[in-house]
C-alpha cells in the first residue's frame, strides 16, 4: 500500500483531478507520500444522441467536497500550492461576465460529427493532424465550434470565450483565464511544434485568439488563491495555484510512466494507452494523437469512449437485481459484476462484445459507432455477458496498444492507472490479452497525483519532473499466462473483423435514429 504521511516536513501539495465520474483531491509531502485524500461523485447528463455534458456548478461543488475531505485533519496553513488535473476536450461556450452559456461538452460527445467531416474535407485531415497532432473529429474545438455556430448561432455570438471547466474554476479561484497548453493541444486547436493557437484552424473555426483563453505553461502559477475561495475550501488565501494539464498526461506522471519505453495503461470511466516522448510524434497512419504535457515533454497514445462506464451501465441496466442485493448487503456493486466475470469461463463461451455504447475515439473516430454483442446463444447467462464486457473493453485498449509498439523506443514497460487496477482479475485479464507483464504502481489515483507533482515544479519544491520518478513505487507485477494469450489472438482478430464488417451499418443506424 502507498505510505502515509506522518506529516514530516514543512510543505503539503494539493492535486485535484476534476475527472468525468468524481472529482478526487490528493494531498501530499514533499517525498510524495499519501497525507490526505478526498472525492466526490459526478453526474454526466446524456439529453440525447451523442449528447453527453458536464454541469459547472455540479463540478465545483463536488471539487469543494473532494478538497475539504483531503485536507481534513491536516493543517491548511501547510499547503503550499494546488495544480489541477482534469478530463481532456471540455468545450464550453462563456458569456463576458464568466457565465457558462450552456453545459460543456465532454469528451465523449459526438454531435460535431458532421463539421468534423467538412474541415477534413475542406482543410485536409492528414493537414490538420500534421499541424495539431489531432485528427479532424467531432471531439476537438474546430469540429465543435463549427456545430454551435450552425446550431445554435445566437451562443455562439454571445460567448466571448470557449473554455472548459477546469479553466473557469481557475478563474473563480485567482481571477485569471487561463488555459494550459497541454490541454490546449489537447483540444486541436493548438500548433503541437509551436505550442501557440493555430492560425489555420482559428480561422476555420471562424473564431479569433482573443476569444480564447491567455496560454501557459502547465506548470506556470496561474494566479493567487483568491480569499473568498479559499474559505470555501478549507485553505489559507494567496497560496499559488498551478495552471495543470490533462488528466492523460498526467496519469503518465503519477504512475511514474515517464521514461522512454514506458507505456500507462488506463482504465476509469474511459480507458487510455498513453506514452511519452521528449518531442511531438506522429504516426504515420493518423491513427494516434500527440498532446504537449509539460516541461518539454509530449505524449501519444489513444484514447477510448467506453471503460468504466459500462460497467455503470451493465450495473444499472441489465444486473439491475444484483446490484440491489450488492447494495442491500453493504457490498460495491462493481465488485459483483467482477465476481460474475471470473465465475465464466475465457472466451465467454463465444460470447464477444464491441464495447462502443458512447461512439469510438481512437482509432475509428466514429460517433456512430454502437456496443454489440455478437454470438448470444441460449447457453449464455449473466456472468457471460460480464465477462464478454470486461474482454471487449480490454480488447479496445489492446488495439491501442498495438499502434503505439513501433513507435520510435519500443515499449519496454507496461504500468497500469485507474479505477481497474483495484481488480486483480482485471489486471491479469490485461496482461494475458497483451501477453506483457503489468506493473501495478503504489499511487492510486494517478492523475491527482501528477497533478500534485505538477504543484511542486511550478512552486520550485523540485527543478525538474524526472525527480518524480521515485514517487510511483513499484507494488506488484502481473505476468501474463502465455497459453491465455495465444487463446484470445484468435478472438481479437474476430473483435477487430467486427466492426470493420458494421462499420456502415452504424452510419445507417445513425440515419435511422437521426432522420
Amino acid at each position: 500500500m502507498i505510505k502515509e504521511s506522518k506529516l514530516e516536513g514543512d510543505f503539503l501539495f494539493l492535486g485535484i483531478d476534476l475527472g468525468t465520474s468524481a472529482v478526487k483531491a490528493l494531498v501530499i509531502d514533499g517525498e510524495g507520500k499519501q497525507a490526505g485524500s478526498g472525492s466526490a461523485d459526478l453526474k454526466v447528463h446524456q439529453g440525447g444522441p451523442n449528447r453527453q455534458e458536464q454541469d459547472l456548478e455540479e463540478v465545483w461543488k463536488a471539487m469543494l467536497v473532494s478538497v475539504r475531505r483531503a485536507i481534513s485533519g491536516l493543517d491548511p496553513r501547510r499547503i503550499s500550492g494546488l495544480c489541477f488535473s482534469a478530463t481532456m476536450h471540455g468545450f464550453m461556450p462563456i458569456d463576458r461576465i464568466g457565465k457558462p452559456l450552456s453545459r460543456m461538452m465532454i469528451w465523449a460527445d459526438g454531435r460535431a460529427q458532421k463539421e468534423a467531416e467538412k474541415l477534413r474535407r475542406e482543410w485536409g485531415g492528414r493537414e490538420i493532424y500534421r499541424r495539431t497532432g489531432c485528427p479532424a473529429t467531432a471531439l476537438y474545438y474546430p469540429a465543435r465550434l463549427l456545430w454551435l455556430k450552425k446550431n445554435q448561432p445566437g451562443i455562439f455570438r454571445a460567448a466571448a470565450r470557449f473554455a472548459s471547466i477546469k479553466d473557469i474554476i481557475i478563474y473563480r479561484l485567482t481571477g485569471r483565464w487561463t488555459m494550459d497548453k497541454s490541454h490546449a493541444s489537447s483540444n486541436g486547436i493548438l500548433n503541437i511544434h509551436r505550442l501557440k493557437w493555430d492560425d489555420k484552424l482559428l480561422s476555420a473555426a471562424g473564431i479569433g485568439p482573443e476569444r480564447l483563453p491567455e496560454l501557459v505553461s502547465p506548470e506556470a502559477v496561474a494566479g493567487e488563491l483568491w480569499t473568498r475561495p479559499a474559505k470555501l475550501l478549507g485553505l489559507k488565501p494567496g497560496i499559488p495555484v498551478i495552471a495543470g494539464a490533462g488528466d492523460g498526461g498526467l496519469a503518465n506522471l503519477g504512475s511514474g510512466a515517464i521514461n522512454p519505453g514506458q507505456v500507462a495503461v488506463t482504465i476509469g470511466s474511459s480507458g487510455a494507452v498513453r506514452k511519452i516522448f521528449g518531442k511531438a510524434w506522429l504516426n504515420p497512419d493518423s491513427s494516434t494523437w500527440c498532446y504537449y504535457l509539460a516541461a518539454n515533454l509530449w505524449y501519444a497514445g489513444g484514447a477510448i469512449n467506453s471503460g468504466g462506464i459500462i460497467l455503470r451501465w451493465l450495473r444499472d441496466s441489465l444486473l439491475i437485481s444484483e446490484r440491489d442485493n450488492a447494495r442491500s448487503a453493504g457490498k460495491n456493486p462493481y465488485d459483483k459484476i467482477i465476481a460474475l466475470a471470473k465465475s465464466a469461463e475465457p472466451g465467454a463461451k463465444g460470447l464477444i462484445f464491441l464495447p462502443y455504447l458512447f461512439g469510438e475515439r481512437s482509432p475509428y473516430w466514429n460517433p456512430n459507432a454502437r456496443g454489440v454483442f455478437f454470438g448470444i446463444s441460449p447457453e449464455h447467462n449473466q456472468a457471460h455477458f460480464a465477462r464478454a464486457v470486461l474482454e471487449g473493453i480490454t480488447m479496445a485498449v489492446a488495439h491501442i496498444f498495438s499502434l503505439l509498439e513501433n513507435s520510435p523506443g519500443g515499449i519496454s514497460e507496461i504500468r497500469a492507472s485507474g479505477g481497474f487496477r483495484r481488480s486483480e482479475f482485471w489486471l491479469k485479464l490485461l496482461a494475458d490479452i497483451l501477453g506483457k507483464k503489468v506493473i501495478v504502481p503504489v499511487p492510486k489515483e494517478g492523475s491527482a497525483l501528477g497533478a500534485a507533482v505538477l504543484a511542486m515544479l511550478g512552486t520550485g519544491a523540485i527543478k525538474d519532473l524526472s525527480e518524480a520518478r521515485g514517487l510511483a513505487l513499484k507494488e506488484k507485477s502481473i505476468r501474463p499466462d502465455l497459453k491465455m494469450t495465444a487463446f484470445y489472438r484468435e478472438r481479437f482478430c474476430l473483435f477487430l473483423k467486427l466492426y470493420q464488417d458494421l462499420e456502415a451499418d452504424f452510419s445507417i443506424l445513425a440515419r435511422m435514429q437521426n432522420p
